[in-house]
């Protein structure tokens, strides 16, 4: 899988025009290609670290920040890369990411999540995520932070329901089944 990332070709346009168009392995040699470096910042009070896989800048007069993130999937299609950020919640790591290169004075350009995929069959693919969920990911983190912060203080950490108005994990939750208990029941003759 590392191969087919290395070998992958990255391209930046900007308008009409293509600023770059490389394999990945070259984008890694350009003098102005960061990996895994570290940037710190605070997020509504909590203090945040992220590592970008790949940082590049394009341009020093204009500061074309780009991230690259690595991703393994069993294969690189759109469908397994949605199901996949919706599972391991790739906006919010994305918002957090941009938000804290922005403290540091890095303004992202372009994001994108280089997919290698695990199967022998699959390539690699270069995804974006929707502007749109970025601003939802900012929502989440704001409200996963109050629930952060209220059990760092309370030293609770409990699997149960959170209210968010409260401030507390509720006492007890009402769970419904899944839709399927009742073809079971069906099957059995219950319904």
């Amino acid at each position: 899988t590392a191969e087919k990332a290395l070998n992958s070709i990255f391209t930046v346009e900007v308008g009409m025009k293509t600023l770059l168009k490389a394999r990945l392995r070259e984008v890694l040699e350009l003098d102005s290609c960061y990996v895994e470096k570290t940037f710190y910042g605070v997020i509504d009070g909590v203090e945040m670290q992220v590592r970008p896989d790949i940082l590049v800048n394009l341009s020093k007069e204009s500061k074309l920040w780009f991230v690259i993130d690595l991703k393994t999937a069993e294969d690189a299609t759109m469908k397994m890369f949605a199901q996949q950020s919706s599972k391991f919640f790739y906006d919010i790591q994305e918002y957090i990411y941009r938000e804290i290169l922005r403290q540091n004075g890095i303004i992202v350009k372009d994001f994108r999540f280089c997919v290698a995929g695990k199967k022998e069959t699959s390539k690699s693919a270069y995804y974006q995520l929707h502007e749109e969920d970025i601003e939802d990911a900012g929502k989440m983190v704001s409200q996963v932070l109050k629930k952060y912060k209220w059990c760092l203080e309370n030293d609770i950490w409990e699997e149960g329901k959170f209210d968010y108005h409260r401030l507390r994990f509720e006492p007890t939750a009402t769970i419904k089944l899944p839709t399927y208990r009742k073809f079971q029941m069906i099957d059995m003759g219950i319904m």
